[in-house]
């Protein structure tokens, strides 16, 4: 086995910088690495995304909501019919979620009034926070959204809703490059702790990690396909489903087996599991649909991840926000992804140079500090 380290890292003082006189309230919807992993309502990369912005920014006030009801990874989702027990399971809902927002309501109110020169940060806008967003409009603070998930142009009428805020915002914060906002914009893609990061790549058993949301617009069925084609790649995926029932996936990960391909899947992991399982492959796999909108204003926030571990990034989409020279592209399709796996595994120089590339480009672009120091400079313009 080869082990190359890419260079020599220099430890990042996680600093502080003093505040400016404006008070920062943060809303979202966050909890635990172990909390998020284990339940559906919770998204980890938004998770993950929401606690390194805290970690950034250091609000003077955060306020999180919880979700009404949750529910376990590991259970099965079943569509019921209507019922009475359904309906009165759904009413419950309805009435946890009121009594929620009315109390955030409330405590929003009291946070807002009791500060000086407030700005709201709020984590996308959905149901859960909408009202809140008025509320804060009403009370003349300073807005600022994170566009972490959004549907640009908008298909629907809650699309058309949920887009109104974002425009009438003080700024906003945005995750890839566009001209969806008016006024102040700040272009944050990721954010990653170099003190988590690994600049050693071995490659030796060609591993290959699939990783995050497991569903078809994901990419699933293409990889699946692609591993087929190379029965000498380990294909390793982890990460709850996303759009498909386990029943689905795991006939294809058989019928993937009986055809010579070597895949496994290893769930959901803690995060120090998901480092190690990063860790042992050599290439990691971001395959999104780019010809599904909901992919096209978010980023990948394991593209960061991947990185800020040295691993050999392929992805999908070509990102306007990364330098080429930092991942490799395929295109969505069964037949390219496997050409271009089989050509690095051909020529381990490559992987080794997109991995230097990719660690580099993330200590200088996705770091902390770099994230704290932009994210200052623009609260100070608002």
């Amino acid at each position: 086995m080869r082990s190359q380290h890419l260079f020599s890292r220099s430890q990042v003082t996680d600093f502080n910088i003093l505040k400016d006189p404006k008070q920062i309230i943060y809303i979202g919807m966050l909890t635990s690495d172990q909390e998020a992993e284990r339940y559906r309502e919770y998204s980890i990369a938004g998770n993950n995304l929401q606690n390194k912005f805290i970690r950034v920014s250091n609000p003077d006030e955060t306020i999180n909501i919880k979700p009404t009801s949750l529910t376990d990874r590991t259970s099965d989702l079943t569509n019921y019919g209507f019922s009475l027990g359904v309906l009165m399971q759904r009413i419950v809902r309805v009435f946890r979620y009121l009594a929620t927002i009315t109390k955030t309501i409330f405590k929003l109110y009291k946070s807002i009034k009791k500060q000086s020169r407030p700005i709201t940060v709020f984590y996308n806008v959905d149901y859960y926070n909408f009202l809140l967003i008025q509320l804060a409009f009403l009370l003349r603070s300073k807005i600022i959204i994170i566009a972490a998930d959004y549907v640009s142009p908008p298909r629907t009428f809650l699309d058309r809703l949920f887009l109104m805020p974002y425009r009438q915002a003080d700024g906003v914060i945005k995750l890839r490059k566009n001209n969806d906002f008016l006024g102040q914009n700040l272009l944050l893609t990721a954010i990653v702790d170099p003190n988590h990061g690994f600049d050693c790549l071995d490659i030796g058993a060609k591993n290959v990690l699939y990783s995050g949301s497991i569903g078809y617009t994901t990419g699933l069925e293409i990889i699946i396909e692609a591993a087929c084609k190379l029965p000498d790649v380990t294909f390793n995926i982890s990460g709850p489903l996303f759009d498909l029932s386990s029943e689905d996936f795991y006939k294809r990960i058989k019928a993937a087996r009986s055809s010579g391909g070597d895949v496994k899947y290893h769930g959901v992991l803690q995060n120090d599991e998901y480092l190690q399982l990063l860790r042992r492959c050599e290439i990691a796999l971001s395959m999104r649909n780019p010809e599904d909108p909901d992919h096209n204003n978010n980023f990948p926030s394991k593209i960061a991840d991947y990185f800020n571990n040295s691993r050999c990034v392929v992805s999908s989409i070509a990102y306007e926000e990364l330098s080429k020279d930092s991942y490799v592209f395929s295109d969505f399709t069964s037949n390219d992804l496997s050409k271009v796996i089989r050509r690095l595994f051909d020529d381990e120089s490559i992987i080794f140079a997109y991995g230097k590339k990719g660690y580099e480009f993330a200590q200088q672009e996705f770091s902390l500090n770099v994230s704290r120091r932009r994210l200052r400079r623009f609260i100070n313009e608002i």
